[in-house]
């Protein structure tokens, strides 16, 4: 005996809706018949298996999926394997194994059959009612698209999905329109009878789907592919997976997204198609860059913002979330689009479209407003990181940026609207005409040939306007608030309002020219309006300009120019420029320029200044005011200061003599009218005479000579620097100024040479750093001077006559001695003489003080300091020593002294004048000796008083005690109590005596 042996044990095997025979099991002639059992095992719910009997051999169902067949003679078995059908239950249509094992009184044999559900030509498959779900495979028979002849499945009246799996491109129609009828899946050239499935799911192909929805809503899922899925009119829901997919409606003017669609495309570089028709849907983009592409006629708002988007088309509403660019090329309505901060591609149509500019987008971004002829580009603060200067060629190629220094490129604009935008814009019109609104940085706007409106907002702004035909009848330039400027060009049909601020008309014509800025339109035949300067440098033609009252510049060119500047309400900036030109300036003070031509100035009042090379045949008045004018010597010139103080500016590199004092100063010409000089810029040395109304002079870095004493008020003199020289031995010869000041009080700076000062009466002050050498006599009058070390010998400051006072406010030790006239400090180099009081109030270190003759007042400071005062005093004297424990010892003075003896300690001894005493914190010590004397001030414990002989008089908070001594004294109490005194027989009472 031996194994059986059988073929076909494992062949697949296909069934359809009706009984299926199998392929033929046969077992061989050699197969041993005892015990012989064929046993066959199927899922129990796929359904059943029938045979034929033969002879004696037949086929029973054991039960649970499980099949035997037995009897008879090995040719009755095979006879009824041969037979075997499988008999699908109703609603099963899956792939399942069929186990089969043969067995004999050896043993078993075994195998495994395959078995797939398929139709056959004319079999239909109902899948009925229920919603089903059913795996897609290729029908039997299913290449042609006849009606007759070939499988079909048909989902029934529920609601159905169709499963595709695998790797193969499929069409999938739900909506059996474009198949043809009844068919509902494609692949390859091959169509499938499918019919009435609702839903698609193909979540798991990888390779590329066509899907078409339902006209009554779909759910459709796709996979990882480039898919592409057409929507129909009811509520669709889209997952698209992670492909490049394509999400459009069911044509391009209708039926797009519906109300209740849900899109979602997943990863990937997706698309959807929108028509404008859609209601209440939304989209979700998923990763990648995705697109709306839009292909209505309406008009639509488009927002790209990271997430959620509310993007209104017209009264309808989709909101979409995850899209960052938009294909409108074919639209007709007029687009409103924000950008994202990942949009890469944006393109709108032939509407008037609105894009509002991004900042930062990739450098491969592209922003096409589309073929539309009035698109405009919105600068929005609020949408970018930095609000940065641009600048934007609107006039730009096709194909070429048009926000030149942008990372991304901008296309197809025709308008601007940036009137919120902060940072300066540099604009160019388009040659077809734009509306151009700028904010309030300093832009700048070139015209082109179209009809152009232009608002430029607040800032400094500027109009550039080309040839005559850049700016016609129905062109509207309103420069607004800001100091703008615009140029003029002849024969300009259309209006250019310069606004508010102080705006310059800029002019380079060639022919005479009249410019009335008081007028409507400044210029006959123009319409230019509200400028207020001008600019006309490069222009040649003879202009006539009248300024108005906010006029503060005028420029004009090569010209026999006239000029009348009379009607600004402020100085005016003027430059004549190089023709024979005739200037009147304004009542406030001017700065005039002088040209290259013979020209005819009169700078009217205020203080004015005029400047530039003086010509042959110049006359220059300067008119009323404090006027200023730089010297300059050129025959056949006249150059008038006209009346006020006016001041004559010299840098000259040779020695110079200007006398105040006469009709023509100096030089080739007639100088004249000038009071003052300013020298300080010659290099050379000037000799300088005042005149009576003179009251500054300043030198430069020559050997000057400055006499100022025929000047009727005090002069303010500045010695400049001086110039050095070399001996015919070799050694340095060192520079130095001679300065003779008036006989009031004048103020005069040392230079840095030596210098030679006699300030003459008055009490003058004469500051600056001495210099080795320096001669300083302060002359008359009461004069004073800040010491500083003289630390050479040669240098003299002499107080000269009159009471003169020297101040300090060192740190060191000094002492004063006014009674030793010709030296009042010993110790310095140099010599201080004839000095009488010293201010030392802010004086830190010890002073030592001894008055003079004529001294009346001593101030000291903080140290301890110590102040003489003896007969030889002549003058009433007043001594104020500070924060110090000071000494006043003063006994043998005859004069009156009036003494604040300030905080501290102080020990004050007057003589026999009659002094008064004001005691300061401190347990001060005062004797005031003979003289009729008064003690005022707070008491403080520790305080000695002694009003000595006299009839005294003490204001006094007790504290200490009080000797008024000998003759009729008067006590004044200010304390806080009653004070009792019975005075008469009792000479002493509480801390005080001798008052009487």
């Amino acid at each position: 005996m031996t194994l059986p042996t059988a073929t076909n044990l494992s062949a697949s095997d296909v069934y359809r809706s009706t009984a299926s025979n199998l392929t033929d099991i046969v077992l061989s002639p050699t197969t041993t018949l005892a015990g012989l059992v064929v046993k066959f095992t199927i899922p129990d719910q796929a359904g059943s298996l029938t045979a034929t009997s033969f002879g004696g051999a037949s086929l029973v169902d054991l039960g649970d999926g499980e099949f035997a067949i037995s009897g008879g003679t090995l040719a009755n078995i095979n006879s009824v394997l041969a037979s075997l059908s499988f008999v699908a239950d109703s609603n099963y249509k899956d792939t399942f194994n069929m186990n089969v094992e043969v067995t004999n009184s050896s043993g078993s044999i075994f195998g495994t059959k395959q078995i797939s559900w398929n139709l056959q030509a004319n079999d239909v498959l109902s899948l009925g009612d229920q919603a089903n779900s059913f795996l897609f495979k290729a029908l039997a028979n299913a290449a042609s698209t006849a009606t007759t002849g070939i499988a079909s499945v048909d989902a029934g009246d529920g609601i159905d999905t169709l499963i595709v799996n695998g790797a193969t491109a499929t069409t999938v129609d739900l909506s059996s329109q474009t198949l043809g009828s009844g068919y509902q899946v494609k692949q390859g050239t091959t169509t499938y009878r499918y019919t009435n499935f609702e839903h698609l799911d193909a979540s798991k192909v990888t390779a590329a789907m066509t899907v078409i929805a339902s006209a009554d809503g779909s759910e459709i899922k796709t996979g990882s592919a480039a898919d592409k899925i057409t929507l129909g009119a009811g509520a669709d829901t889209v997952e698209a997976g992670l492909g490049n997919d394509s999400v459009q409606g069911a044509s391009l003017t209708v039926g797009a997204l519906s109300a209740g669609d849900g899109i979602d495309l997943g990863g990937g570089n997706d698309q959807i198609v929108i028509d404008g028709n859609d209601v209440a849907a939304t989209a979700d983009g998923g990763a990648g860059i995705d697109t709306l592409l839009y292909v209505g006629a309406g008009n639509g708002v488009f927002t790209f913002e990271a997430g959620v988007n509310d993007n209104t088309l017209d009264s309808v509403d989709l909101i979409t979330t995850n899209f960052e660019n938009l294909n409108a090329a074919s639209a007709t309505g007029d687009l409103t689009v924000t950008l994202g901060a990942n949009t890469t591609a944006v393109i709108t149509g032939s509407g008037d479209d609105t894009i509002t500019y991004r900042d930062g987008l990739a450098t491969t971004a592209v922003v096409n407003a589309g073929t539309g002829t009035q698109d405009t580009l919105i600068l929005d603060p609020s949408a970018v990181s930095t609000t940065a200067a641009l600048n934007i060629n609107l006039a730009a190629a096709s194909g070429v940026k048009q926000v030149t220094n942008a990372t991304a490129t901008y296309l197809g604009f025709e308008n601007l609207s940036a009137a919120d935008w902060g940072a300066n814009l540099t604009v160019t019109a388009s040659t077809t005409g734009s509306v151009i609104t700028t904010g309030y940085g300093a832009d700048t706007v070139t015209l082109g040939v179209g009809v152009d409106t232009v608002v430029t907002g607040e800032g400094n702004d500027r109009v550039i306007v080309g040839l005559a035909t850049t700016l016609g009848a129905a062109d509207q330039i309103e420069l607004g608030a800001g100091n703008d400027s615009g140029n003029y060009v002849a024969g300009v049909l259309g209006t250019i309002d310069a606004g508010d601020g102080v705006d310059t008309l800029t002019y380079a014509g060639t022919t005479a020219q009249t410019i009335n800025f008081n007028s409507l339109d400044h210029i006959a035949g123009s319409h230019y309006k509200n400028f207020e300067n001008l600019s006309a440098a490069t222009a040649t033609g003879a202009l006539n300009v009248t300024a108005t009252a906010a006029t503060n510049s005028i420029v004009t060119g090569a010209g026999a120019d006239t000029i009348n500047a009379a009607l600004a309400e402020q100085g005016v900036t003027i430059n004549a420029g190089a023709g024979v030109n005739n200037v009147t300036g304004s009542a406030f003070g001017d700065l005039i320029v002088l040209g290259a031509g013979a020209d005819l100035v009169n700078s009217g009042d205020g203080a004015d200044t005029v400047s530039g090379a003086l010509t042959l045949g110049d006359n220059i008045n300067l008119g009323d005011g404090s006027d200023t004018y730089s010297y300059q010597s050129v025959a056949s010139t006249t150059v008038d200061g006209g009346a006020g103080i006016d001041t004559l500016k010299v840098a000259v590199a040779a020695a110079t003599a200007i006398n105040l004092s006469t009709t023509d100063q100096a030089g080739a010409g007639v100088i004249k009218g000038f009071e003052n000089v300013d020298g300080a810029a010659s290099s050379a040395a000037l000799t300088v005479t005042a005149s009576t109304a003179t009251t500054s002079i300043a030198t430069g870095g020559g050997n000057d000579v400055v006499n100022a004493s025929a000047a009727l008020q005090g002069v303010t003199i500045n010695a400049g620097g001086t110039t050095n020289s070399t001996a015919a031995d070799g050694s340095l010869i060192i520079g130095f100024n001679t300065v003779t000041g008036s006989n009031y009080g004048d103020t005069i700076t040392l230079g840095t040479g030596k210098d030679i000062v006699n300030a003459g009466d008055g009490a003058d002050s004469v500051i600056g750093t001495l210099t080795a050498g320096d001669q300083v006599n302060l002359g008359a009058g009461d004069d004073v001077f800040a010491y500083q070390g003289l630390g050479l010998a040669g240098t003299v400051v002499d107080g000269g006559t009159g009471t003169d006072s020297l101040t300090y406010g060192g740190s060191i030790a000094r002492t004063v001695n006014f009674l030793t006239t010709t030296d009042n400090l010993a110790a310095e180099n140099g010599i201080y003489r004839n000095f009488e009081n010293l201010a030392a109030s802010g004086a830190t270190g010890a002073l030592t003080v001894t008055a003079g003759t004529g001294t009346t007042s001593v101030s000291t400071g903080s140290a301890a300091d110590r102040v003489t005062v003896g007969s030889t005093a002549t003058q009433a004297m007043t001594i104020a020593t500070g924060l110090g424990n000071d000494t006043i010892a003063a006994a043998t003075a005859t004069v009156n002294l009036t003494v604040d003896a300030g905080a501290g300690t102080n020990s004050v001894t007057t003589g026999s004048g009659a002094d008064s005493v004001t005691l300061g914190t401190g347990a001060d010590t005062v004797n005031t000796g003979a003289g009729n004397d008064t003690l005022l001030g707070a008491a403080s414990v520790g305080d000695s008083i002694n009003l000595g002989t006299g009839n005294d008089t003490a204001t006094y908070s007790v504290a200490g005690s009080v000797n008024a001594g000998d003759d009729n004294d008067t006590l004044s109490h200010s304390g806080a109590g009653n004070l009792t005194i019975a005075l008469g027989s009792v000479t002493n009472v509480g801390g005080f005596s001798n008052f009487e």
